[in-house]
């Protein structure tokens, strides 16, 4: 079959169809992370599950409101040529109420998908691809949602069926393009990728149709989170323009790392030593990427010393030493506890998620 480039962002086959390309290149899939081999904030150790919303690795976010020891980790058990999944493990499981969610996501920047089209006449479908593995077999959903207000919100829901239990199954969806809505076309949200595990009514629409509203299950969701030791495995996730699924996009590791620094970066170096003989010690922090926005300092960052009082890592914008950044910070012990010349690291964490 013979191809040709039409010069409109597209390829035109010899049957006369067009399949829509990237204009971003290097860029084919729009997940950073997918095959789940980035995870600076846990190196691989499990992270409790809550409301709040809790990362085992980069770019995915899992919140869970149903049961309790709910757990995630970024996994070696992993679909043929991966070497990493996220493992979803329910502790103690619990039925799900109606305003119950339990889901893992990623969200993407709306720099990543201006060219899609979303909210105009023009929107693009686009392909989303994944490995999936469970325990329990059925029907589950996947959503693309926008941001916003209760009542500005788009969602979509797509169902797809894991037909043997804990065996790897590829999945394919298509999902046309939402030509309403407002959707982020700059650093804020763009579009938002869900995997239901087991949500409440609330969230509950009809699939294969755009909708108003935050809605990404429907009637038929299994709900893998009312089983004690369920297990929900996925790797593999690409997004991408078009409506046909290619394979996975490998990124070398460094450029996937960049990509994903842009939202998070987990910073432990030695600094330097303590130079005004007492409380404060100011350094100039340049980060390794652009970030998306000036970070805000994760819980338990910490300045760590060779001796004497370790100290609390604290961004130095108050004291007039510099505007907040994406590029770097000036930053200081804010616990003012070292009483003497001394040797300082840091092991901190800096948050610019969507």
């Amino acid at each position: 079959m013979s191809i040709s480039i039409n010069g409109t962002n597209g390829v035109t086959f010899n049957d006369g169809s067009l399949q829509k390309t990237s204009a971003l290149t290097g860029f084919r899939n729009r997940i950073i992370n997918g095959d789940m081999r980035i995870d600076q904030r846990n190196a691989g150790a499990s992270v409790n599950l809550s409301s709040s919303g809790a990362f085992p690795i980069d770019r995915f976010v899992v919140y869970t409101t149903s049961g309790t020891g709910n757990t995630a980790t970024r996994s070696t058990t992993a679909a043929s040529g991966f070497t990493n999944s996220i493992a979803i493990t329910i502790g103690t499981g619990a039925a799900p109420i109606a305003g119950s969610f339990n889901q893992i996501g990623h969200i993407i920047e709306g720099f990543n998908v201006s060219d899609l089209g979303f909210g105009s006449a023009s929107a693009g479908s686009v392909t989303i691809s994944f490995w999936v593995r469970a325990s329990i077999s059925g029907t589950y959903c996947v959503a693309l949602l926008n941001a916003g207000s209760a009542g500005t919100r788009r969602s979509y829901i797509a169902e797809y069926s894991i037909s043997a239990t804990n065996t790897w199954e590829k999945k394919t969806l298509t999902i046309s393009g939402d030509t309403s809505g407002t959707w982020a076309t700059d650093n804020g949200q763009g579009i938002q990728l869900w995997f239901d595990f087991g949500s409440g009514s609330d969230y509950q629409g009809t699939k294969d149709n755009w909708s108003n509203g935050a809605k990404w299950r429907t009637s038929n969701q299994t709900n893998l989170v009312g089983t004690n030791g369920a297990t929900f495995y996925i790797t593999g996730v690409q997004l991408e323009a078009g409506s046909t699924a290619t394979d996975f996009e490998r990124r070398p590791y460094g450029t996937e790392l960049a990509l994903c620094q842009r939202y998070y970066w987990r910073c432990v170096m030695n600094l330097g030593y303590s130079r005004d003989n007492g409380n404060f010690y100011n350094t100039c922090l340049r980060y390794p990427v652009s970030m998306r926005v000036a970070p805000t300092l994760a819980s338990g960052s910490v300045f760590y010393a060779a001796s004497g009082n370790n100290g609390t890592v604290a961004i130095n914008i108050a004291s007039g030493y510099s505007p907040a950044s994406t590029d770097g910070q000036w930053i200081y012990n804010s616990a003012g506890n070292w009483a003497t010349i001394d040797a300082i690291g840091i092991n901190a964490g800096f948050n610019a998620e969507l």
